[in-house]
């Protein structure tokens, strides 16, 4: 299996997911082990989603997104909704400050399931 990308976060995201929820999803009724969707003020399920394009030169852009055609929706734990929830977007647009911390959001499989996962870097 291939590895995922690590995508840019659009700042627009981050001011979105400020105002969202955190709503944790089952499987068969059992948690996740905490992961979870975002909820907006209705209490309708918003996943985060990675969208990639494939760029003239055989390269791919990707980036997380709300909402779009033809993206995977990521599931993610509790720590990871606090970053996109509470934090900034980095200076380079790649990276989210929060608590004094720069944290990349990367796309991991977690056995079949997609999973975001807000990892330090620095």
């Amino acid at each position: 299996m291939n590895t995922p990308p690590n995508p840019g976060i659009p700042s627009l995201l981050l001011a979105v997911a400020s105002k969202f929820g955190f709503k944790v999803i089952t499987f068969r009724e059992l948690p996740l082990a905490e992961l979870g969707v975002f909820i907006d003020d209705a209490g309708a399920e918003v996943p985060l989603r990675l969208c990639a394009e494939v760029g003239s030169e055989k390269s791919a852009r990707a980036e997380w997104r709300l909402e779009g055609e033809g993206c995977i929706p990521f599931a993610f734990d509790r720590a990871t909704f606090l970053v996109l929830h509470e934090g900034t977007i980095g200076e380079d647009g790649n990276t989210v400050e929060h608590g004094g911390q720069l944290y990349r959001i990367e796309a991991q499989w977690d056995g079949y399931r997609p999973v975001a996962h807000a990892v330090a870097v620095g």
